[in-house]
């Protein structure tokens, strides 16, 4: 029957039902956001090899969770063609639940002008955990999840439902924080870089200020002004005149001066890593990916990827390979590994790897390329002899750019008409 010292939350918060609320001048409005797809959409799936052309219907049930997977591939193009409306209804109106109104109000009133995502279930949580912690006077409750540390500003504008932008980073913790106060818990917060996951103590302890002290010294991060410095005067080694053996010391010199933290910054090495190949400091490289990889490298597929193009311009193309294939093994979702390693095999004219890895960089690039990469395949194609594959790769090719239409891009409509030329 003893109750716990410390409940944990990770990216829990984020997972429970949020309302979109404004506040201007003092007045609250929640937004109601429609989601619908706009008229004649068509976009490529390239999940599937041959690509095929979706439309409305297809696209919507995408949309409405039919196909995750499907979907995470595809989710740069079905979000160029959702279209969302909002409008802003007075909480009054919107929110019946006269306990959770009277928690909207409180926060408007605190804030007066911005917007944040509030969620009632976290707020009550947070108020009956510190009650249940602070019976004894001997709890804390920590929550991690992605989010913002300050209420924004910036008007309404863009996508702001499932399918937006504030979905991505739910979690407001200045409302986390306001529950906390209601609740007289001792709160302390972090202001991570964006991009890292944020964490919020609530403290129930009679322990004066000794655990908003140790969460400060276990949580603490400088910004991002550490890592810019850091950088900054590593580009400054990397580019002098300097010998490339004068230009490691230095650089091992810097790194050494880093606070024990940040020796393990995955944006600070990882961005070191890429500016060293860059700049062909390749075995600099290598060695400062390789600790990335050594300390989490089961997460870490950019430093696979830099690593191996180190690799690579060193003529360690085995070790490239293995590192490119671990890459996508971390993320299918790798475009940038994909290509590496198709760019690999054609180097090496193994053209029947190349087609199979093009293949897997067609079914996740972001980019504006589907014609092209077929192009490309087809290419490869007939190097190898295999003229049936090639035609019928030119025929899909022409086959797509039909049933997109005017929705074509201009770079992908003159690969079309290339091939439509050749094919007369």
């Amino acid at each position: 029957n003893e109750k716990p010292l410390l409940v944990y939350h990770t990216y829990l918060a984020d997972s429970l039902p949020t309302r979109h609320i404004e506040c201007i001048n003092g007045a609250a409005y929640e937004i109601q956001v429609e989601t619908d797809v706009k008229k004649g959409a068509r976009i490529v799936d390239t999940t599937q090899y041959p690509p095929i052309v979706i439309g409305e219907d297809e696209i919507l049930s995408l949309l409405n969770g039919a196909d995750y997977s499907r979907a995470r591939f595809l989710a740069p193009r079905l979000l160029a063609v959702v279209e969302e409306n909002f409008s802003k209804t007075p909480i009054s109106a919107s929110v019946s639940d006269t306990e959770e109104r009277t928690a909207i109000e409180a926060l408007v009133i605190k804030h007066q002008s911005g917007r944040f995502n509030y969620s009632y279930l976290v707020d009550r949580s947070i108020q009956k955990i510190g009650e249940a912690l602070g019976v004894d006077g001997n709890g804390m409750l920590l929550i991690s999840d992605y989010g913002r540390t300050e209420v924004m500003q910036t008007p309404m504008e863009g996508l702001t439902s499932n399918f937006g932008v504030t979905a991505a980073c739910p979690v407001d913790f200045p409302v986390l924080e306001f529950a906390g106060n209601k609740a007289d818990l001792k709160v302390s917060v972090t202001n991570h870089r964006q991009g890292y996951p944020q964490e919020i103590l609530f403290d129930a302890t009679d322990n004066d200020d000794g655990m908003q002290e140790a969460f400060q010294k276990v949580f603490k991060d400088e910004g991002s002004e550490t890592v810019d410095n850091f950088l900054y005067q590593a580009e400054a080694i990397v580019k002098s005149q300097s010998s490339t053996g004068d230009r490691s010391r230095k650089l091992d010199d810097l790194y050494e001066d880093l606070p024990p933290y940040y020796r393990f910054d995955l944006q600070l090495l990882n961005n070191l890593a890429n500016m060293l190949v860059e700049n062909s400091m390749n075995d600099q490289a290598i060695k400062f990916a390789s600790i990335v990889i050594a300390d989490a490298g089961h997460v870490c597929g950019p430093s696979y990827r830099i690593r191996a193009r180190a690799y690579a311009a060193t003529g360690k193309l085995i070790e490239a390979e293995a590192d490119l294939k671990q890459a996508i093994t971390i993320s299918e979702m790798d475009s940038r590994a994909y290509s590496y390693l198709s760019s690999l095999y054609k180097s090496q004219k193994r053209y029947t790897e190349y087609i199979e890895y093009k293949k897997g960089y067609l079914r996740c690039t972001r980019q504006d390329d589907i014609l092209q990469t077929m192009r490309e395949i087809a290419d490869a194609q007939a190097i190898l002899g295999k003229g049936n594959d090639y035609e019928k790769t030119l025929d899909q090719i022409a086959e797509i750019a039909d049933k997109l239409g005017s929705s074509i891009s201009t770079q992908e409509k003159r690969i079309a008409t290339e091939i439509r030329n050749k094919k007369k």
